[in-house]
């Protein structure tokens, strides 16, 4: 796998994790073992007449103090300070979310602000500025794609500067998360193939990152091989139960991967997409992961290659020789799915995309990129390879 002669590292595990079909009619006993009793739903517009909400709704039961519905995609600030005082409001001592990533971040957010009371959750934007574990927080996916329910991080648009903003801190994973494949059966093909590469692309990032590591290395692995096997199923056949379990439980496991190894230069590239344009990240992640396979080969070829066993590309002996066959075969699946490959496919501005390049730079999942930009214009080509 191409390890260091001697490193070090340290991999968080998440709290417990409840996978099956109908696991959701637990969600009260769940609760009730984390010593709360009364729960702000927190989910989607999209979502809040759906089956998915209702079952939800039938799960709490009694334990349903309010229900705030008025998350967005790509959740901003303002929607978590509005969420808090909603969950302030019903009095509750908990926050359950039902929904894809944003409701599940906003949920953190809101979390932490019933915890910490105030009514603006900007000063716990950055690093480790949370210290205490907020109010339980039982994590509810309806796609299968971000891995949320697994990690220590929000993803919180702000929409004042017209970035991304992050919020890190250990005491943000959910102390339970409800993995439930039945609320995914019926998800359109285009939000299936996109929340898919977006788990995709956390496992093979973080078996690239700097931050690499045996364990989450394991997990990505799996999550890769099972992507490629049941992703293409769920995608043809939205109502392909082992397909929808199988692609769950890989978003988890690459959850749980890149929560502990950390990402690279696709999710730059994304946030920095998505925060200027509005482009879902999923989609972002897509038309960029092979390209940044590729712009990492120089640097990081034996990683590349182990990305590669993953897929199931036979050892060459030649570490560069394979990892162009992984950059190859990536660039084939994801072209297999449907999904958008050009910038122009997603209404992508090309005289601002200097200023997406200089976002990207900053952004702080280049940290652990292997490769290093000598400057913005680097990670401009690579954006302009889709135009």
């Amino acid at each position: 796998m191409g390890y260091k002669e001697k490193f070090r590292f340290s991999f968080q595990n998440p709290g417990k994790l409840v996978f099956g079909a109908g696991a959701i009619k637990n969600v009260s006993k769940e609760l009730q073992a984390l010593g709360a009793s009364r729960a702000l739903l927190v989910t989607d517009e999209a979502l809040a007449g759906s089956p998915m909400v209702a079952a939800a709704k039938a799960g709490l039961g009694k334990n349903l103090a309010g229900v705030f519905d008025r998350v967005v995609p790509d959740s901003g600030l303002e929607v978590v300070n509005a969420g808090a005082a909603a969950g302030r409001e019903a009095k509750a001592d908990c926050v359950v979310s039902v929904g894809g990533g944003s409701s599940i971040d906003t949920a953190k957010g809101i979390a932490v602000l019933l915890k910490k009371g105030g009514d603006d959750i900007r000063p716990y934007i950055g690093y480790f500025s949370v210290k205490e574990k907020p109010v339980p927080h039982l994590a509810i996916p309806t796609t299968a794609g971000t891995g949320s329910e697994c990690t220590s991080m929000a993803v919180i648009k702000d929409r004042e500067k017209n970035v991304k903003a992050l919020i890190m801190d250990l005491n943000l994973i959910p102390p339970v998360g409800i993995l439930d494949p039945e609320l995914l059966l019926g998800l359109p093909p285009l939000l299936t193939a996109a929340t898919g590469m977006d788990a995709m692309t956390h496992a093979v990032e973080s078996m690239i990152s700097t931050n690499y590591m045996p364990p989450a290395d394991a997990l990505a692995a799996h999550a890769i091989q099972l992507l490629l096997d049941y992703l293409p199923r769920a995608v043809q056949n939205g109502r392909d139960l082992e397909a929808r379990s199988m692609t769950l439980i890989a978003s988890a496991e690459a959850g749980q991967a890149f929560q502990n190894a950390f990402v690279g230069v696709v999710h730059a590239l994304a946030h920095a997409l998505g925060g200027m344009f509005g482009v879902p990240h999923g989609i972002a992640n897509a038309m960029f992961l092979a390209e940044g396979m590729a712009y990492n080969l120089s640097a990081a070829a034996g990683r590349v290659a182990a990305v590669a066993r993953a897929m199931g590309i036979p050892a060459s002996g030649n570490e560069r020789k394979d990892g162009e066959a992984a950059v190859a075969k990536m660039r084939e699946f994801g072209r297999s799915l449907g999904l958008p490959q050009r910038l122009s496919e997603v209404k992508v501005d090309p005289s601002r995309l200097e200023d997406c390049a200089k976002l990207a730079l900053a952004d702080g999942a280049m940290t652990t990129n292997p490769r290093r930009p000598a400057g913005p214009q680097e990670l401009l080509a690579i954006y302009q390879a889709r135009l």
